[in-house]
């Protein structure tokens, strides 16, 4: 299969999966979380954790009971989101868990990681976009309130 094939395969599963996921309006990504886990039947928590030399920014840990997602301390909300969504996709796109740290000198990115990153970006433009048609359901609300219009099932754009 041709890099570019098997690129469009990934975007269509990693856009598959998070349209099966709970992203609604008011995105909190603890609440997220939390009814993701309750999805799953798998309850996810979301712990921060001091850096050392060595500490990748983000790591998914998975047991039989519970999974878990750690952020290095300090780190920038937005950073956060999308350290979360990357090892979530590692966790929804089936990634088996990896102890070793490859310091083979190949800068190539193992395929795992860049299905994780491409499911951390589309996971983010969902969010986006579930905010920004928000943000434009009210407003258009508002705008038809303001004009006396009782036809509220009018949704431009939307």
């Amino acid at each position: 299969m041709a890099f570019g094939a098997s690129r469009r395969e990934l975007r269509r599963r990693c856009d598959e999966l998070i349209e099966t996921l709970p992203i609604r309006p008011g995105f909190e990504v603890t609440a997220f979380l939390e009814e993701l886990g309750a999805q799953r039947k798998t309850p996810l928590a979301l712990w921060r954790m001091n850096a050392t030399g060595a500490t990748p920014s983000g790591m998914l840990v998975t047991t039989e009971a519970m999974d878990y997602l750690f952020v290095v301390r300090g780190t920038p909300w937005a950073h956060v989101l999308h350290i979360v969504a990357h090892e979530l996709g590692h966790l929804l796109l089936g990634h088996k868990c990896s102890r070793s740290v490859h310091a083979s000198g190949d800068r190539r990115q193992p395929w795992g990681e860049v299905e994780a990153e491409e499911f951390a970006y589309r996971f983010a433009a969902r969010v986006r976009l579930v905010e920004r048609r928000h943000r434009m359901r009210g407003s258009c609300h508002e705008v038809l309130a303001a004009f006396g219009s009782r036809n509220h099932g009018y949704q431009y754009g939307v």
